[in-house]
């Protein structure tokens, strides 16, 4: 997942974090000027989302997720009625 910060970049022009497993991650400047870095380890991107500095820029190739629908009450008692040939609907 693609990531942008708004902290302050370092005299070197980045900012760097590191994952709890010690795996560093340096944001950079893109062409528009924001600092972005991708980071693939989930429980890393959770604290820094919820540091309120971090936002999502692009999900990238995330699992597509696919809705529940529920049937609603009036379909299921479509559904066990019986139909004058005898089979249910």
């Amino acid at each position: 997942m693609r990531l942008m910060t708004t902290i302050e970049a370092r005299r070197d022009g980045t900012v760097r974090v590191r994952s709890s497993a010690g795996e560093a991650f340096v944001f950079q400047a893109d062409g528009a000027g924001a600092l972005v870095c991708e980071i693939a380890d989930s429980a890393l991107i959770q604290t820094l989302l919820k540091t309120g500095a971090y936002r999502v820029l692009d999900a990238g190739a995330e699992p597509e997720r696919k809705l529940r629908v529920k049937a609603t009450k009036p379909s299921l008692a479509l559904a066990s009625e019986d139909h004058p040939s005898g089979d249910l609907v």
